[in-house]
């Protein structure tokens, strides 16, 4: 490690990544949830981001819930077109050689809906210590309560962990004010990967985009159209 690197880590004992956005990210956009949201009042479309990424309910529970109005042709269109977001997800680039030489270990700590969890199965080089997922723990950043989940996972003092993520409020405001240190993950991989010549910073789009796969996994959720994976 380079002496940069060393001071980034001096005092860190566990490094908490975001997901979306800062490990993969998805390349096809699909906005699943633009023909259901435009029938509702925009009371509803909160009330369904915020269900969404704090339960595990499928789409259709979702709708009846809130009374959405979905049809059926809409919601297999939706599960569809979510479908084929998470078939088309990589790695960001750098990402690979960033991970594989860190001398501390991590943890994740995502913004998700439960129908796009099936994405970071895609990507064995993604080891995290432990997973606090919104959809899972029924909270959501930046919420204190998540930080919470964070803290006792990582089993040390929240002055010990740097939380990196791409998200301003979700990554850096929230984790600071509950104690940790934050760091934008751009700046992450200038520390890490980017000086170094030999890496190769092209994204990693080797993955198979296979939708039958993500398919079978989805059960109707919410998109980056409302931004709700961060």
């Amino acid at each position: 490690m380079t002496e940069t690197q060393t001071g980034v880590l001096n005092g860190i004992d566990i490094i908490v990544f975001d997901l979306f956005g800062t490990l993969i990210e998805i390349t096809r956009r699909h906005r699943p949830f633009a023909p259901l949201t435009r029938k509702m009042s925009s009371q509803k479309v909160a009330q369904l981001r915020r269900m969404a990424m704090t339960t595990e309910l499928t789409l259709a529970d979702l709708d009846a819930v809130i009374k959405g109005g979905a049809t059926v042709a809409d919601l297999v269109v939706a599960q569809a077109a979510i479908a084929r977001e998470v078939a088309s997800t990589v790695l960001r680039a750098g990402i690979r050689e960033m991970l594989a030489g860190l001398q501390v270990p991590y943890g994740l700590c995502s913004n998700l809906s439960v129908d796009y969890v099936p994405a970071l199965a895609r990507f064995p080089e993604i080891q995290p210590l432990f997973q606090i997922l919104s959809c899972h723990v029924g909270c959501m950043k930046p919420d204190q309560a998540i930080y919470d989940h964070v803290i006792q996972a990582a089993g040390v003092p929240a002055s010990r962990i740097l939380f990196v993520g791409d998200t301003r409020a979700a990554d850096i405001d929230g984790p600071t004010r509950a104690g940790m240190r934050a760091m934008h993950i751009d700046k992450m991989l200038v520390l890490f990967v980017s000086g170094n010549a030999d890496q190769d910073m092209r994204p990693h789009r080797e993955r198979r985009d296979d939708f039958p796969t993500a398919f079978r996994a989805a059960r109707g959720t919410i998109s980056t159209d409302l931004d709700i994976e961060s």
